[in-house]
């Protein structure tokens, strides 16, 4: 039996792979294509002072996509029983949780999401196409040339 300690320090371990940098060169990426595994992501863990799993991947993807490379996500769709039905998920998605990682601007030209909340996840991509497809979201993203 594990006694709590050594199961904290292996569950540390495990989690920390999900926030290490990918071994990609920045801006090196034409296309990146993820399916279902970014709603096993963890979610944020204050205690350990890790962030949330989806934010770092979403920061990774930016960083290693070229100008106008594109990222498709396909995710469980939130008001899908059947994905809520997953034990192994720990997220789902609609179309607003893309929305935080896009470049969205207000009437008068400001980000939303920073004049309002201080939040800023360092990502600005412009959304190509966003879609239900039965008990799924698929998202298609561009980072900016500019």
């Amino acid at each position: 039996m594990l006694r709590e300690g050594v199961m904290s320090r292996l569950l540390i371990r495990e989690l920390e792979r999900y926030y290490d940098p990918w071994n990609v060169e920045d801006e090196s990426l034409e296309i990146i294509d993820i399916n279902y595994v970014i709603a096993q992501l963890p979610k944020a863990e204050p205690r350990m002072e890790l962030a949330d799993g989806l934010v770092v991947f979403m920061q990774e993807a930016f960083r290693c996509l070229q100008p106008g490379g594109s990222l498709t996500v396909r995710a469980p769709l939130a008001s899908n029983p059947s994905a809520v039905a997953d034990p192994l998920a720990t997220r789902y998605f609609n179309e607003g949780t893309f929305l935080h990682f896009a470049k969205p601007v207000d009437k008068e030209g400001l980000d939303w999401r920073w004049g309002k909340y201080g939040v800023d996840h360092g990502t600005r991509f412009n959304i190509v196409h966003i879609a239900e497809d039965g008990g799924h979201i698929v998202c298609t993203m561009e980072k900016p040339i500019d």
